[in-house]
């Protein structure tokens, strides 16, 4: 039934070439994005919306702990611009890049197990 999840051995990779859209990662597997959603979260119990929310914020985090500059981040991160990774930022985690730059930020997201 979810074979082709089964087959993806590096979701953080796959994730970041479909620039953490569940679009365009259900693109690249093959399949609907309805399809993507609903055996995801047989899977794996959480949507690939919040699955790959969370490999954004990690690796958003580790460009931060690296010292990159935010034009760098927001585009890794799969943003046009940088107050978009903010304003995303933001809703996620509570905090904004300045803010993860400053160092302010707790590690933890708000609101996000």
């Amino acid at each position: 039934m979810c074979a082709r999840l089964d087959d993806v051995d590096n979701w953080p990779a796959l994730a970041k070439e479909s620039n953490y859209r569940v679009e365009d990662l259900a693109h690249r597997l093959g399949v609907s994005a309805r399809w993507l959603d609903r055996r995801f979260a047989e899977k794996f119990q959480k949507s690939p919306h919040e699955y790959l929310a969370r490999l954004r914020f990690a690796a958003v985090k580790r460009s931060v702990r690296a010292g990159e500059q935010a034009k760098s981040i927001s585009e890794e991160a799969g943003f046009a611009y940088v107050s978009g990774l903010s304003r995303w930022l933001k809703a996620y985690s509570g905090h904004t890049l300045r803010e993860l730059q400053k160092g302010h930020a707790k590690t933890s997201q708000k609101g996000n197990k």
